[in-house]
């Protein structure tokens, strides 16, 4: 479960609050998912020596858009590689990856944002340990469309 918040400012339109509320991970298909967008890395860790404070980031992104359409959410996911094994192992929960338990995160627009090829989203995304249930992340996402 996550909390959430999105704050988007597009020339054409006003600062707008598009998404305040609690999120459950939901599972995407790739078919489902248009790439309108660039992908991006917003953190790595090392499951080998990760300490405890290393789990709580902020991180800039910059989304390029790649071709004009219509964005109705986000996708987030992980990817995880145990790599002092004899043989690589590891897995992804990508939308085009193959099926695993764990789930995307989608972070839905309360109205839908068209996008032009050449414009920017860019903004912060804010992780941290849910101090009342460590299964769950705190996530503060905020973001702005860059207009060409």
């Amino acid at each position: 479960m996550f909390t959430l918040r999105w704050r988007f400012q597009v020339s054409r339109t006003p600062p707008l609050i598009l998404c305040n509320r609690f999120l459950l991970a939901h599972e995407t298909e790739n078919r489902d998912i248009k790439r309108e967008t660039s992908s991006l890395l917003f953190q790595e860790v090392d499951i080998y020596t990760v300490k405890p404070e290393d789990l709580s980031f902020t991180s800039a992104f910059c989304l390029q858009i790649q071709r004009n359409d219509y964005i109705h959410a986000l996708v987030t996911y992980f990817n995880i590689e145990f790599t002092k094994c004899h043989k690589k192992t590891g897995f992804s929960t990508a939308p085009d990856a193959s099926y695993t338990h764990w789930k995307q995160t989608v972070f839905y627009l309360e109205e839908y944002l068209t996008v032009r090829r050449g414009e920017e989203i860019v903004g912060s995304i804010a992780m941290k340990p849910n101090e009342k249930n460590i299964c769950w992340i705190v996530v503060k996402q905020e973001a702005a469309a860059q207009p060409l």
